[in-house]
């Protein structure tokens, strides 16, 4: 059974958590914090496997509370209605999260997630998010390989092809990481730095082009020719216009 902390300062999100756990029988409510000493106090002595954390702590912040405890191995969902600020940061730790007012099957989205993903992540995940909080001008992203985990500066991607259920991720010193995830993943968190899906196998970053020819090729930095697909072309030139 998962044990699971809700950390929260609005006793209405508290109750609607609550409620979604209530039908679970595989997961277990281990406290309820409202303040960030609550919080603290509650993951020293019921050690969650799962936090449900909001980023607003009355005087401190979900991310003061992540400094304690970001070797603490547990597995973090950020719940919170003021996201605009740490969305970017918060995609490329690929840490799950509920913007509020969520809906059950936003919930449901999360659990699935933290049911399939890597356990070992977890530490890694938080300390991408909290450097990426701290350095928003040298955004990273950890990626899982076969000897372990490596973290990539977001501004050294050049691009993401698709690869079956693989990924290769092209650099600008000439380096490719072949990781086994969709694509899809990384255009939901590298989208907000920049990012786009020209084509259902590519994925670019938009800094990186040096030419887009009428023949519908952008060519990049790395000197590689990406095909734009026609039904995708006018949003990747408003994007591009609008950098």
């Amino acid at each position: 059974m998962t044990r699971i902390l809700l950390i929260d300062d609005e006793p209405s999100c508290l109750h609607i958590l609550k409620e979604h756990f209530k039908i679970l029988p595989n997961y277990k409510i281990v406290g309820c914090a409202a303040t960030f000493d609550e919080a603290v106090n509650l993951t020293v002595k019921e050690l969650p496997e799962l936090v449900f954390l909001d980023i607003e702590l009355g005087d401190n912040s979900g991310f003061d509370y992540l400094e304690q405890f970001k070797n603490a191995g547990f597995s973090v969902v950020i719940t919170t209605a003021y996201l605009e600020h740490s969305l970017r940061a918060i995609k490329l730790s690929a840490l799950g999260f509920l913007l509020k007012p969520f809906t059950t099957a936003d919930f449901s989205e999360v659990l699935h997630k933290y049911e399939t993903e890597s356990k070992q992540l977890n530490g890694k995940r938080i300390e991408v998010l909290l450097n990426n909080i701290k350095h928003p001008g040298h955004m990273k992203i950890n990626i899982l390989v076969n000897d372990g985990i490596i973290f990539i500066d977001v501004k050294d991607i050049v691009r993401c092809q698709a690869s079956g259920s693989y990924t290769e991720i092209y650099l600008d010193i000439k380096k490719r990481h072949i990781v086994s995830s969709p694509l899809k993943v990384y255009e939901e968190q590298l989208e907000p730095s920049g990012f786009y899906r020209v084509h259902r196998s590519h994925l670019i970053n938009l800094h990186k082009i040096d030419k887009f020819l009428n023949t519908g090729f952008a060519i990049m930095k790395d000197g590689s020719e990406v095909e734009v697909a026609t039904r995708r072309k006018a949003e990747f030139l408003r994007r591009l216009g609008a950098l």
